[in-house]
This record gives C-alpha cells, sequence and structure tokens, in this order.
C-alpha cells in the first residue's frame, strides 16, 4: 500500500508552537481549540499578508527543526514502512526544504520520498494531483480542501482531528482519528476489504 503522510499538524505538532511564536506578535492568549479555520488571518485578526509573514518569520526562526513530533506518530511510521510505501507530501514552503528533510530525517527515517507541492522544489503540483501521479491508496491529512480533494479523486483519507477540519464529516473514504495509533487497524481493515 502507498501512503501518502502530510507533516504539519500530522507527523508533528506545528500549530502549538507556532501559536507560542506568535504571542510576540499578537499576544491573543489562544490555545490549540482556538484555531478553528485553516486560514491564520482569521484567527489571529490581521491581514493574510501579516499571517505569512509572521509564518515566514516562523520559518525563518529555525523553529521548525525543533518541532515535536505528535504523540505515537514515530513509532507508527516505523511499523508501517515494513509493508507499506511511505510518501510525505507537504506544502511547506521551498526556502524551508532542507529543515524539513533534516527533521524527517532526523524523526521518521524510514519515510521513503518527499514531495514538495506547489513548489518550484520538486513538483509543483496540489497534493491531489501528487496523490494520483504517485498512486497513493491513502492520504493522512489535517487540511480541509486536501480531505476534500484527495477523497473526491477516490483516494482513502485519514484526516488527523485538529479544530479547523471538524467540519468535515465521515464517508465511506474518509475516516478521522486523533491519535496515530488509531492508524494500524484502520489500514488492515482497508487491506481486507481491497483484497
Amino acid at each position: 500500500m502507498i501512503i501518502g503522510i502530510d507533516i504539519d499538524n500530522v507527523l508533528g505538532d506545528l500549530n502549538l508552537d507556532l501559536n507560542l511564536f506568535s504571542k510576540s506578535y499578537f499576544d491573543l492568549g489562544l490555545n490549540r481549540e482556538d484555531y478553528i479555520h485553516y486560514d491564520l488571518s482569521k484567527i489571529w485578526n490581521c491581514s493574510v499578508d501579516s499571517a505569512n509573514n509572521v509564518v515566514k518569520d516562523y520559518y525563518n526562526s529555525g523553529r521548525i527543526r525543533n518541532l515535536k513530533p505528535l504523540p505515537n506518530s514515530i513509532e507508527v511510521i516505523q511499523k508501517l514502512a515494513e509493508n507499506n510505501e511511505l510518501i510525505s507530501i507537504t506544502a511547506r514552503s521551498r526556502f524551508i526544504s532542507d529543515d524539513t528533510l533534516d527533521w524527517l530525517n532526523d524523526f521518521f527515517p524510514a519515510i521513503d520520498k518527499v514531495l514538495f507541492s506547489q513548489s518550484k522544489i520538486q513538483t509543483g503540483k496540489r497534493k491531489w494531483e501528487i496523490a494520483l501521479d504517485e498512486g497513493v491508496d491513502v492520504m493522512i491529512d489535517d487540511a480541509p480542501h486536501v480531505i476534500s480533494d484527495v477523497s473526491e479523486k477516490g483516494i482513502f483519507c485519514i484526516i488527523m482531528d485538529a479544530p479547523w477540519n471538524r467540519h468535515i464529516s465521515e464517508t465511506d473514504n474518509v475516516v478521522r482519528i486523533s491519535n496515530w495509533s488509531e492508524v494500524p487497524p484502520i489500514l488492515e481493515k482497508l487491506k481486507k476489504e481491497i483484497n
């Protein structure tokens, strides 16, 4: 089975650290549950440009290299790599590709391939296009638009629960999880249904 895996808020807890970082710009006293939109300008009550600048400052700070992996992600990824091909498909900016690859190598060396969507580094394509090109059977992501696009193409999706994606309903090919430990049984069930 070929499994596509997002990085931010799927493998690593970006919003926790980004929220701490953003307090020097917007002292709003926010926690993870306050991030109910994928668009950070709506959360921080600022322009899109201002939000993008904060994210860029965050990336430039080097903090991305110290991102904490989500609970159970390291162990589950290692186990999944035994019988599956793992492809990280990320929308991270190209100017942090070295930090991204170093972080993945440090925590998730079992991932077979890393592809950057909407980036001139490798593909310049959207995640659903990459998933189709790579023959992805299952996509694990947190972004509502990605889940929608990928599931519409017939690819089974596992959505990592987050406040900004709770409006997405589970369907025959979209399942919600709150912890990486839930992934192996879902994939085992899916393999049985396919065979």
